[in-house]
């Protein structure tokens, strides 16, 4: 039976309240126990999607329960501090795997607004696509060192806040080029 609306819109919110999720859920229960609970997410979100899965998407879902997995065997709040770098790495994987087998991610959103993208649209497109591998990888590693130290208010506050902020302002950044570019007739044919 698929789940209702409201429960297929909460989801994602989960999704982005993951690490206040994380630090209340710590002080609170066993790190096997929020694992079982992040399984229990992962496979609601994979299973519950509207549309088919990519391979990326089922590679994700298999890490998310492999990591999960281990930190159940394991009991370590490690392994739940270390989501948003497996995230991270999804994420830069699948914008790297565009880039290698075109058109990129960025290419085939900026096609659903500018159909007749001409070439150097599609240069452009793929830089912003290697902007965002470079974000990712980066954005992973300053989490993953973080977690590492086991700063929680850190963790939470980078995870939660700053790295969604920064996300905001590349994001921003480039829609402010993209508008100098189209005004520029770089972006049509």
């Amino acid at each position: 039976m698929p789940p209702s609306k409201a429960f297929q819109a909460i989801l994602p919110l989960v999704g982005i309240a993951y690490p206040f999720v994380i630090l209340f859920g710590l002080r609170h229960f066993p790190a096997y126990a929020l694992g079982a609970l992040l399984v229990l997410i992962i496979v609601a979100r994979h299973i519950w999607t509207d549309r088919k899965k990519t391979i990326f998407e089922n590679a994700v879902f298999a890490a998310g329960l492999v990591t999960v997995g281990g930190l159940i065997l394991i009991d370590d709040a490690l392994a739940l501090l270390m989501y948003p770098l497996i995230m991270n790495l999804g994420f830069a994987a699948i914008f790297t795997h565009s880039i290698l087998y075109p058109p990129s991610i960025i290419e085939k959103i900026a096609r659903l607004h500018e159909p007749n993208l001409n070439e150097k649209g599609v240069m452009y497109t793929r830089r912003v696509t290697q902007v965002w591998i470079g974000f990712f990888i980066v954005n992973g590693g300053i989490s993953a060192c973080i977690a590492l130290s086991r700063d929680m208010q850190l963790w939470t506050l980078y995870n939660g806040f700053i790295s969604y902020v920064l996300m905001g302002v590349l994001f921003a950044g480039e829609f402010i080029i993209r508008q100098f570019k189209k005004s520029n007739h770089i972006g049509s044919s």
